[in-house]
C-alpha cells in the first residue's frame, strides 16, 4: 500500500527518502525507480527530454502510475522476466524430492526442462528450449510447507519495520496467483483479448470476461508473453505491483540459513547439463558482436548513431523514419498506409530512445546536473535498453508481417492460440515465425521479406533466431534468464542512483555494485539493434539504406565459413611444403620410411579445385562477394533451403567443424616449431624435439590428403542429404551425378562417422 500509491514518488523526492528507500532490497527500489523514471525523472527535470517529446501530445507528464506512463510497462516487462527466475530459483531451492513427474519423460530431460537445456543430435537435431512456465508453477505448488523455523523467522521479520507489510508465505500457497497472472487460457470462450482499433494499430489491449457458472477456469492473462512479445502498448500500474510483491515473496520464503536470492542466475543451474546453447549459459558465454566483419559493420553504424556527437539529430531521425506513414495510392483509388512502428507504440520507442538511450552516453541527468557526487548521472542501462527495443521490434514487425500476408487476424493476441513470434522460441514448429522465409504451411513465400529488405531480414535472424552458439538471441536472452545477472545489476544501480539523488547517501556511502553493464557484449547488442532499427526503417518509409549485410550465424554461414578456413589452411599447409625445405626434407624421409601408407594416403586426396567447384554447387551462395554484391531475396530462399539440408545432416556439419578446427591447430603447430628443425641438438633434449618435430611435419602431406577426403565425405553427405530431403534430383547440387543418385544415405553417415574418428 505504500509503494505503489500513485502519488509516491521515489525519485528526487527527498521527504520519502529514509522512510521508503532506505528498507528496499536494491533490486526492488531500482525496479520502482524505473517504472517512476518517466515520469518522476525525466520530464519533471530534463529538459532536453521534454523537448524531444514536445510533440506527442499523448505523452502523461508527470501522473505517477497513469496507464501511459511507458516507464511502468518497461517497469512491468523487466518484473515479468524477473519473476520467471524467481520461480525457477525457488524449485531449485525448495523440495528436490517433490519434482514434478512428466509422463514418458526421463530425469534428465525433466531437468533439462526446468534449466532450459538444449540438445543437439547428430543426424536429427532438437531442441527442449525454454523451461515451460506450466510445468514450473505446476512443481512450485507441490512445494511443501514452511516449517517451525520458518515460521519464526517470519515473526522475526515482522519486527523490523522496513518488511512489515510483507509475510513470508510458502511458494504452494502462489500457485493459483501465478497461473492466472502468467499462464495463457485454454478455452476462447473464456477470455478474450481485443483491439480498441484495429485500423490505427493501437492494439491496447484490454480483458473481457464471459464466463459462465458451470465454465471451469484453466489458465489466466498470459501478461509476460502479451509484454515481451510487444502486445501490449500500455498497462496498469497494478501489474507491476504485484509482479514486485510475488518477486519479493518468492525470494523470502527461502531465504533459509542466510542464504540470499538476491542475485538470480541461471549460471548456479549449469551442472550437468551437458552441451547446451551458449545463450543460457550467462553473459560471459556470449560472443563477442563484432566477431564478423558483416555484423561488425552494423555494431559500428549503431555506435556512430548512439555515441556520435549528432546524437538529439539522428534520435529524431530515427524516430521520424520508424514512424514516417508511406502512402502509396492505386488507380482503383485504394490507399495503403504503411509505417513501421503503430501509434500505440510511438510513446514507447520516444521514451526508448529520448529517455533510455542517452544513459549509454552517460548523458541522462538533471537540466542542471553536471554528474556530480550529489547530481549524478543516470546509470548505463544497456540490457533494459535491450529489452525495451526488442520489444518495440518484435510488435512493429508483427503488423507489418500480417499486413504484407493478408493475415490480419493475426495482429492481435487471442485466447487459445498461439501468437506469430519474431524469433519463435520453444514452439516454432507450431505458429508462424516472422523471420522465417515460409508460412508455416511451408509453400507461402514469407512477403515481408521484400518490403524490409534481404539484408535487414538476414540481420533479423542473427540476432533474433540462429542456431550457432555464438548467435546472440537477444530477445530470447533477456526474457528466459540469460542476462538477468546484467539486468539485475542494473536494478541495483539505478536503486543506488536514486538514494544518492534523494540526498540520503552520497556516492561515497553508495554500495559498490558488481556490475556487467560495460561488458562490450551489451554495448555492442545495443548498438546492433539500434542499426537493425534504422536499416528496417528505412526500408518501411520508402527510402532504404544500402546495405551488404549477409547472414553469419545460419548453418549455411557456419559451413561456408568452415569450408573457406579449411580450403585456405590446406593451401597454405601445401605452399609450406613446397617452399621451406626442411619441411620438404621431412615429408621425403616419411614417405622413404612409411612408402605404402603415404602411397594409400595419397589416393585419398581430392584436387583443392574439385573441393571448391563441389563447394559452389552445394553452396551456390558462397560466389558472391561480399564487397560488391548485394543479399538478394532470392539468397534468402537458396540459403533456406541450405539451412535445412544442413539440420538434417547435422553429422557433416560437425565434421567440417572438426576439421576447420584441427586443420588451424596443425597449421598453427608447424608455425610454432618450424625454427627448431634448424637448430644442432647438443643434448638429449633437443634431439628428441628436433626428432618429434620432424616426425610432425613429415606427416603434413599425408595430413592434407586426409583432410582433403574428409572435405569430400562432408560435401558428399550433404548433397545426399540435399537429394533426399528436397526431393529434386534434376536440381544444380546432384543434375548428372549418377553416384549422388544412387549412393545410399546410410552408407554416407557411416563414412561420415568414420572420418570423424
Amino acid at each position: 500500500k505504500i509503494l505503489f500509491k500513485r502519488d509516491n514518488s521515489l525519485i528526487g523526492n527527498q521527504s520519502n527518502g529514509d522512510k521508503y528507500i532506505s528498507g528496499l532490497p536494491d533490486k526492488i527500489l531500482g525496479l520502482i525507480c524505473l517504472s517512476q523514471l518517466h515520469s518522476c525523472y525525466l520530464l519533471r527535470r530534463n529538459d532536453s527530454y521534454r523537448d524531444s517529446i514536445t510533440d506527442q501530445t499523448d505523452l502523461p507528464e508527470g501522473d505517477i502510475g497513469t496507464e501511459r506512463d511507458p516507464g511502468i510497462l518497461l517497469a512491468t516487462m523487466v518484473a515479468l522476466n524477473l519473476l520467471e527466475t524467481s520461480i525457477r530459483n525457488t524449485i531449485k531451492r525448495g523440495d528436490e524430492n517433490a519434482s514434478i513427474k512428466y509422463q514418458s519423460v526421463d530425469s534428465n530431460e525433466r531437468s533439462a526442462r526446468i534449466v532450459g537445456k538444449y540438445e543437439k543430435h547428430l543426424d536429427t537435431p532438437s531442441k527442449i528450449g525454454a523451461p515451460l512456465l506450466k510445468n514450473m508453477i505446476e512443481q512450485l505448488s507441490s512445494l511443501g510447507n514452511l516449517t517451525d523455523v520458518d515460521v519464526d523467522r517470519n515473526k522475526k521479520r515482522k519486527s523490523d519495520e522496513s518488511l512489515n507489510s510483507i509475510h513470508i508465505v510458502p511458494p504452494s500457497s502462489l500457485a493459483p496467483i501465478l497461473r492466472a497472472l502468467l499462464l495463457p487460457t485454454r478455452s476462447a470462450s473464456k477470455y478474450a483479448l481485443q483491439s480498441t482499433s484495429m485500423h490505427n494499430n493501437n492494439l491496447g489491449m484490454h480483458l473481457v470476461h464471459n464466463l459462465t457458472e458451470d465454465v471451469e477456469i484453466t489458465g489466466g492473462l498470459n501478461l509476460r508473453n502479451l509484454i515481451s512479445h510487444g502486445f501490449l502498448s500500455t498497462v496498469e500500474r497494478r501489474w507491476f505491483s504485484l509482479c514486485v510483491v510475488l518477486i519479493q515473496t518468492l525470494e523470502l520464503s527461502f531465504q533459509r540459513d542466510g542464504h540470499t536470492t538476491q542475485k538470480s542466475s541461471v549460471n548456479e543451474f549449469d551442472e550437468g547439463r551437458g552441451e547446451c546453447n551458449s545463450t543460457r549459459g550467462g553473459l560471459h558465454s556470449l560472443s563477442s558482436l563484432t566477431k564478423y566483419k558483416p555484423l561488425a559493420f552494423q555494431v559500428k553504424l549503431g555506435q556512430d548513431i548512439l555515441l556520435g556527437n549528432e546524437f538529439q539529430d539522428r534520435m529524431r531521425k530515427l524516430e521520424i523514419q520508424s514512424c514516417r506513414r508511406q502512402i502509396n495510392e492505386f488507380p482503383s483509388g485504394v490507399c495503403e498506409v504503411k509505417h513501421l512502428v503503430p501509434d500505440s507504440h510511438r510513446c514507447f520507442l520516444k521514451f526508448v530512445l529520448f529517455g533510455l538511450a542517452p544513459s549509454l552516453r552517460g548523458e541522462t541527468k538533471s537540466s542542471d546536473d553536471t554528474g556530480t557526487q550529489e547530481n549524478p548521472s543516470l546509470p548505463l542501462l544497456p540490457t533494459i535498453f535491450i529489452t525495451a527495443l526488442s520489444s518495440i521490434i518484435e510488435h512493429s514487425l508483427r503488423l507489418l508481417w500480417c499486413y504484407e500476408n493478408q493475415r490480419h487476424y493475426h495482429c492481435i493476441a487471442r485466447a487459445s492460440e498461439y501468437y506469430v513470434t519474431l524469433d519463435g522460441h520453444g514452439q516454432r514448429d507450431r505458429h508462424d515465425v516472422m523471420i522465417s522465409p515460409f508460412l508455416i504451411d511451408g509453400t507461402s513465400k514469407n512477403k515481408l521479406i521484400s518490403l524490409i529488405g534481404a539484408p535487414a531480414f538476414a540481420m533479423l535472424s542473427d540476432l533474433f533466431a540462429s542456431p550457432s552458439p555464438d548467435a546472440p538471441n537477444i530477445r530470447s536472452a533477456v526474457c528466459h534468464g540469460t542476462l538477468d545477472d546484467a539486468i539485475v545489476a542494473e536494478l541495483e544501480e539505478l536503486g543506488q542512483w536514486a538514494i544518492v539523488l534523494n540526498g540520503c547517501l552520497n556516492t561515497n556511502q553508495t554500495k559498490q555494485a558488481h556490475t556487467d553493464n560495460n561488458e562490450p557484449f551489451l554495448m555492442d547488442a545495443s548498438c546492433a539493434l539500434i542499426s537493425c532499427l534504422d536499416l528496417i526503417s528505412s526500408g518501411v518509409s520508402g527510402q532504404p539504406n544500402m546495405s551488404r549485410y549477409e547472414p553469419v550465424y545460419s548453418y549455411t554461414a557456419m559451413a561456408k565459413r568452415d569450408l573457406g578456413d579449411i580450403l585456405s589452411k590446406i593451401d597454405e599447409i601445401d605452399s609450406l611444403i613446397s617452399k621451406n625445405t626442411h619441411i620438404l626434407n621431412c615429408v621425403e624421409s616419411m614417405e622413404e620410411q612409411q612408402s605404402k601408407l603415404c602411397k594409400d594416403m595419397g589416393l585419398l586426396r581430392v584436387d583443392t579445385k574439385a573441393l571448391t567447384d563441389m563447394v559452389y554447387r552445394v553452396f551456390p551462395t558462397m560466389v558472391k562477394d561480399p564487397i560488391n554484391d548485394i543479399w538478394t531475396i532470392e539468397d534468402v530462399f537458396v540459403e533456406h533451403g541450405s539451412n535445412i539440408v544442413l539440420t538434417n545432416g547435422i553429422a557433416a556439419q560437425k565434421l567440417l567443424s572438426d576439421i576447420s578446427r584441427e586443420a588451424k591447430a596443425y597449421l598453427t603447430a608447424i608455425r610454432d616449431g618450424m625454427n627448431t628443425l634448424t637448430i644442432t641438438p647438443t643434448c638429449t633434449k633437443d634431439k628428441r624435439a628436433v626428432k618429434s618435430m620432424t616426425r610432425f611435419c613429415g606427416i603434413s602431406k599425408m595430413t592434407v590428403d586426409f583432410y582433403s577426403f574428409s572435405v569430400y565425405i562432408a560435401l558428399l553427405m550433404i548433397m545426399v542429404v540435399h537429394r533426399d530431403t528436397l526431393a529434386v534430383k534434376s536440381s544444380s547440387v546432384v543434375k548428372g551425378d549418377v553416384m549422388i543418385l544412387e549412393l545410399h544415405r546410410d552408407d554416407v553417415v557411416k563414412a561420415v562417422e568414420r572420418t570423424r574418428m
